[in-house]
């Protein structure tokens, strides 16, 4: 069968959708409404033939596999070189294999999935927000002939090894991470809910947006001396991080009790954890890092406070927020 989704054709072959996206390539579609819920041992081919033409199968589309629980096993062809956002979230394979043509991974791709293992090919090339998000992932590793990527221990590095980019969600206990390490990527250790501590050397000097998001039993954290910088939101939702410091030295931040704030109390940049009534330093002009508080009702905003940053209040159960009246954006 064939129909068009806006202006994309589709079709069954063998059982599985595919959507054009060329004269030449198709994608895979998720199967609701076409035909089956996929099941079983799945074999994608490298190309299909519809209406006289002959295409290759160059990517998955998003959501090409969600919550196909019946889906035992799944074999991916030489020829795909994407893979959409939510593609295998919830599924329940333990395995696969990312075929060498492989180049980009989309947002939350594995996101509830229940691989154990991935090995990113050489030519892999980017990955979207938590692609890597999967319960038992314990371990991604890399091809070494990667140029943009290497993996120590089954973490994810820039391939310099700088750049802490991703742990696997299946990573538990204390994390300790080593001593080369001088950033931490964005959201590296993002919705790991086993993780009870993480360990940052003496020597790293930035922490990107959402870093820690949603690691749910992480206690402690200890920010050292060197970091200057720290990105949007890095303790959102961690209901179990009481112990949150600064190690001594630090010129760039100060904590005032769980608030931590720009050394001159200009930006605020994470209220992960509070009372319900929130007192804010009166020379504080950038507001930011209240995400996902839930216990958090009433703000009173400094009258200095110019700009609100993006995702501030997200997931916060505020009831009361009062404004300055000259508020910038």
């Amino acid at each position: 069968g064939c129909c068009a989704m806006g202006q994309q054709v589709s079709f069954v072959y063998d059982g599985i959708v595919y959507g054009v996206t060329s004269d030449q390539t198709v994608e895979v579609l998720p199967s609701t409404g076409y035909c089956e819920p996929y099941s079983g041992s799945v074999t994608i081919p490298q190309t299909v033939e519809f209406d006289g033409t002959v295409y290759t199968v160059t990517a998955l589309g998003e959501q090409a596999f969600e919550s196909c629980s019946g889906v035992s096993s799944l074999t991916l062809p030489a020829t795909i070189r994407s893979m959409g956002s939510h593609c295998f979230y919830n599924c329940s394979f333990t395995s696969l294999q990312l075929p060498d043509s492989l180049r980009v991974i989309g947002d939350h791709a594995f996101l509830y999935s229940n691989v154990t293992s991935l090995n990113l090919p050489a030519c892999f090339e980017d990955y979207g927000e938590c692609s890597f998000w999967a319960r038992n992932l314990t371990a991604i590793t890399v091809d070494e002939a990667n140029p943009r990527y290497r993996s120590i221990e089954g973490w994810l590095y820039s391939k310099d090894s700088l750049m802490l980019c991703v742990v696997p969600d299946g990573v538990t206990g204390v994390i300790n991470v080593p001593p080369f390490v001088r950033h931490i990527g964005k959201m590296a250790f993002a919705f790991n809910s086993r993780a009870t501590s993480v360990s940052l050397p003496e020597g790293i000097t930035s922490i990107g947006d959402f870093a820690f998001n949603c690691c749910s039993a992480v206690n402690n954290v200890v920010i050292p001396s060197t970091v200057t910088s720290i990105g949007v939101c890095p303790f959102s939702y961690c209901p179990q991080l009481d112990d949150l410091t600064i190690a001594d030295g630090n010129t760039s931040y100060v904590m005032d009790g769980l608030l931590l704030y720009s050394s001159d109390y200009d930006t605020l940049v994470s209220c992960h954890k509070s009372g319900a009534t929130v007192s804010l330093n009166p020379n504080l002009k950038v507001l930011g890092g209240f995400e996902n508080n839930t216990w958090v009702r009433n703000i009173d905003i400094p009258a200095g406070v110019t700009d609100i940053l993006d995702n501030c209040f997200n997931g916060c159960a505020i009831t009361t927020i009062v404004l300055p009246s000259h508020m910038k954006s």
